[in-house]
């Protein structure tokens, strides 16, 4: 029974023996082969045949031969342990790297052999090997990004961080590790779990800007990712954090804000200037505008003045805002040469002055300093190509850099300012102008008057109510023919009509009006075109003489002529018959003496 019992456990070894996935095989104390299962000759490519008491080394690669058979007598004698990997040179093929497992086992009659467990190892080596390749490849990527990447453990503090993080913050990466993310991050930027939205869902990536702090005290913006990391029983295991320097990209944008508020300044300060009925309340206004949108401490604009009795070019203030409360008293009399050294010279180039105020000279600074100013833009302000002054903006709380954007919308600010300061100064001298002209117009005994294309007037001076004795508010609108005699009413209409229709630029002619009070009042008209900048007639213009008298006058010395040549007619015709009447005689007389002659004359020349 017990012999039956050994085979029948003897058959079951060789059974498991040989169905085993795992290769397996025996070699005796010098190590030749004495057994080996089917999966380790599928393993080699050797069939048990060929291998059974042939070395273990031969299915060794030839340079590990001697090595492989070494080890293996050091580790039959108990001097060292059994290697963990072999590489096997299979019969067809590549090399294998197979993981061993062995044995010293003794048999019943104190002979001593070996069991080794074998398993193919060789796609595993590979996959780690590729793995630890990719791990490399992935250290270098991070390590080599321009992008900043760090990691943080449960507790926010830094567990590992890239060159680029640490080079945009200007630390050394060991300095970092260890230290609380939140250290290097501005307080005015998202924190915490508040931020860590990915923690509660692991697919999730959050990406935030923060203003991270630099070793040397100033501020560099970040587009930060955030991704919550978790361990293989899916519990929260740190955040990784990867940032982009946004720096750039943030001062563009704050520029750009910045630039638009400034352009909206200018036009809401342009608006004040163009609507404001009152100029002054119009340019407080727009300085203001422009003073707040700006960001400065104080905006002033200041007029230039030459002295007539020292020559001194002086200058006084005209209008100030202030974002702090300060006298309402205003600077006058200030000294170019005295106070503002180098003013005039820029300014006769029209240039601007930007400077803080420790780079300007003593004179210069000192006045600046007594009103805390610390930076300063000044523009002068140009009317008609002369200096009419300049328009300054100030700040008092730092050294302020006005950028190039800067400068030129408050240049073209104050390039309105002027345009609206020129537009004051030709509003004044119109309203001088037409004060002057009016007072002419009013003044003068001809009616000055202006009529529409319609022929109705659209202007007429005093001088038409105190010959016409109808109001000019009562006669404007209405038609010049309603004032004309009807007789004349071709008459003028024919003569307005020549001039319009015709290449004539005025017309002549004397026409009959009629007084408020029905009198007839000889006018002589003289009219002309006016025609728009491309020509286009657009009203008509001109004056009215009263020639009433100079018309009676005339009547009288025709009545006069009229009289006149009555007598002399009359006369000729006394002078006709009183020749006759004293003719008769006379011819009578002279017959008789032409008898006498002619009976006599023998007797007349001998006496």
């Amino acid at each position: 029974i017990a012999e039956a019992r050994l085979r029948n456990s003897e058959q079951m070894l060789a059974s498991i023996f040989s169905t085993l996935k795992t290769g397996v095989f025996l070699t005796d104390k010098d190590g030749y082969f004495t057994a080996l299962n089917e999966a380790f000759c599928q393993i080699c490519g050797y069939s048990q045949d060929e291998l059974i008491g042939v070395h273990f080394t031969t299915i060794l690669p030839d340079e590990h031969r001697q090595y492989g058979a070494n080890a293996y007598q050091n580790f039959f004698s108990g001097k060292t342990d059994s290697p963990t990997e072999w590489t096997v040179n299979p019969k067809h093929g590549q090399n294998v790297i197979v993981k061993i497992s062995a044995r010293i086992m003794d048999r019943e009659d104190g002979s001593r052999y070996m069991v080794t467990s074998v398993d193919d190892i060789t796609e595993q080596k590979r996959v780690e090997r590729a793995l630890r390749r990719s791990e490399e490849n992935f250290r270098k990527i991070v390590e080599t990004a321009s992008e900043g990447i760090w990691k943080t453990d449960k507790a926010e503090k830094i567990t590992f961080v890239n060159r680029s993080f640490a080079q945009m913050l200007g630390y050394h990466p060991n300095y970092l590790v260890g230290q609380s993310i939140w250290t290097f991050i501005s307080k005015h930027s998202p924190k915490n779990g508040q931020s860590h939205n990915a923690r509660q869902n692991q697919q999730n990536e959050v990406r935030k800007d923060y203003q991270l702090k630099c070793k040397c005290g100033s501020y560099r913006w970040g587009l930060v990712s955030t991704t919550a990391l978790y361990d293989d029983a899916g519990n929260e295991d740190g955040t990784l954090w990867m940032v982009s320097d946004i720096t750039e990209r943030k001062n563009a944008e704050d520029m750009l804000v910045k630039k638009n508020r400034l352009l909206r300044g200018v036009t809401n300060s342009s608006r004040h200037l163009l609507t404001n009925t009152n100029f002054d309340s119009g340019i407080n206004k727009a300085i203001k505008v422009l003073g707040i949108t700006s960001g400065v401490d104080r905006v002033f604009i200041f007029q230039s003045r030459q002295d007539s009795r020292t020559g001194q070019f002086l200058m006084t203030e005209q209008f100030r805002w202030s974002h702090y409360p300060e006298s309402d008293e205003g600077r006058e009399g200030v000294s170019y040469e005295a106070d503002f050294t180098i003013w005039k010279s820029w300014f006769s180039e029209t240039k601007q002055i930007v400077a803080n105020i420790d780079e300007l000279p003593k004179p210069d600074r000192e006045y600046l300093e007594a009103y805390a100013v610390k930076s300063v833009l000044i523009v002068p302000i140009v009317i008609s190509k002369e200096i009419w002054g300049f328009i300054g903006f100030a700040k008092s709380t730092d050294n302020h850099e006005w950028t190039e954007i800067e400068q030129t919308i408050l240049v073209a600010a104050a390039g309105n300012i002027s345009a609206g300061i020129a537009r004051k100064n030709a509003v004044q001298a119109l309203y001088e102008s037409e004060n002057r002209y009016r007072s002419v117009v009013d003044s003068v005994s001809e009616v000055i008057f202006q009529t529409d294309l319609q022929g109705n007037w659209t202007f007429l001076n005093p001088a038409w109510e105190e010959i016409m004795q109808y109001t000019v508010a009562e006669s404007l609108g209405k038609k010049v023919a309603a004032f004309v005699h009807r007789d004349d009413h071709d008459k003028i209409g024919q003569s307005m009509m020549q001039m319009c229709m015709e290449d004539k630029s005025h017309c002549r002619n004397e026409i009959r009006f009629v007084t408020k009070n029905g009198e007839e009042r000889w006018m002589e008209i003289m009219a002309q075109k006016v025609l728009d900048p491309h020509g286009n007639l657009i009203d008509v213009s001109g004056m009215l003489y009263d020639v009433t008298e100079h018309k009676r006058a005339i009547e009288r010395q025709a009545l006069l002529l009229k009289g006149l040549n009555d007598a002399n007619r009359e006369l000729k015709e006394f002078a006709y018959v009183v020749s006759h009447d004293l003719k008769a005689p006379l011819r009578a007389i002279g017959s008789l003496s032409s008898w006498l002659h002619t009976d006599y004359a023998d007797k007349i020349d001998e006496a």
